[in-house]
């Protein structure tokens, strides 16, 4: 197998996305919280805290996938929708940063172009013409200034959000790191305009097969097997490969994507397209899965007792 097939393989392995039940779960919640805040007429906006790799950048493309833009004529003129939109919130913050950041999702030509009221009023002015509904802001420990004694809430910024808040009436998520949120929620008036916290851990190994890493890993590998010609010598939701993921990569979707991806890469590089186990334990040999392992000892060297045993997992 050459270069080019392998990596065309992989292309299709990485654009897969496997969404985890308790991330349906969210979903589901942060529309709710559209619709109640259309029939209320108040503004419900929201957190959504995971650690790092535990699948943010997936949530928050699912929910923008059932936001799609559109074009609709009105008056004989043609006229955008922009029912949603995501941007990461950036670094250094400022308002003015803030505000042309959300500008050129409406493809504004002059985004910094004005100052913080200018800029203010054709934000609002576009959330109303493109009957936005939901404005998701990423990476929002970004308006927390750290220093290396305290870690206090940008005011200026968190102001204005209070304020476009106030304005438009639509929904705001802010997603990010959970330790972050309660300096966010310190000020009330911030913490009033999202009340609400969805918060989603780390995929979890069940012995009777019904574990969220076990569904995850069923629906991964089907995946896989309709989109590529990859097979597995045993099912990656088998109760022991699936126990031996788990320990390496302690339900963290990012380590388990980056373990299964680097497998198959080794797998295809031997010119095979079936994957054993010993292809996994070679990759974990390499140190990958090292920050989030729970076990000191190769994993995929182990039996299902021996691994069991030293997890504490009751079979």
């Amino acid at each position: 197998m050459n270069n080019l097939e392998i990596f065309d393989i992989l292309e299709k392995v990485k654009n897969i996305i496997v969404i985890p039940p308790d991330i349906k779960k969210i979903l589901n919640e942060v529309n709710l919280n559209i619709q109640k805040t259309q029939a209320f007429g108040t503004p419900l906006g929201c957190f959504i805290l995971a650690e790092g790799g535990m699948g943010k950048t997936t949530i928050c493309k699912a929910i923008m996938s059932q936001y799609k833009s559109s074009y609709e004529e009105i008056d004989g003129a043609v006229q955008q929708k922009i029912p949603a939109f995501y941007i990461e919130v950036p670094s250094p913050v400022t308002v003015k940063s803030l505000a042309a950041h959300m500008l050129t999702q409406f493809n504004d030509p002059t985004p910094t172009i004005g100052d913080t009221l200018q800029l203010t009023n054709r934000l609002c002015q576009c959330i109303e013409n493109c009957q936005t509904k939901l404005v998701i802001l990423d990476e929002f420990h970004h308006l927390v200034d750290l220093t290396k004694t305290s870690k206090r809430l940008n005011q200026n910024v968190a102001s204005w959000i209070k304020n476009l808040v106030n304005r438009t009436g639509i929904t705001f998520c802010l997603v990010g790191l959970p330790e972050f949120e309660s300096i966010i929620k310190d000020d009330t008036q911030l913490a009033r305009r999202f009340p609400l916290s969805f918060k989603f851990r780390n995929l979890q190994y069940s012995p009777n097969k019904n574990g969220t890493i076990q569904k995850f890993l069923e629906q991964y590998q089907r995946n896989i097997l309709e989109n590529t010609p990859v097979t597995f010598v045993l099912p990656l939701h088998d109760q022991l490969l699936s126990l031996q993921i788990f320990a390496a990569t302690n339900g963290n979707i990012a380590f388990i994507n980056l373990l299964i991806k680097q497998t198959i890469f080794l797998t295809l590089n031997n010119n095979r397209t079936i994957v054993t186990t010993q292809d996994f334990a070679e990759i974990w040999e390499t140190g990958i899965t090292n920050y989030v392992t729970l076990t000191p000892h190769n994993p995929f060297n182990m039996n299902i007792n021996t691994l069991s045993i030293k997890l504490r997992i009751q079979q």
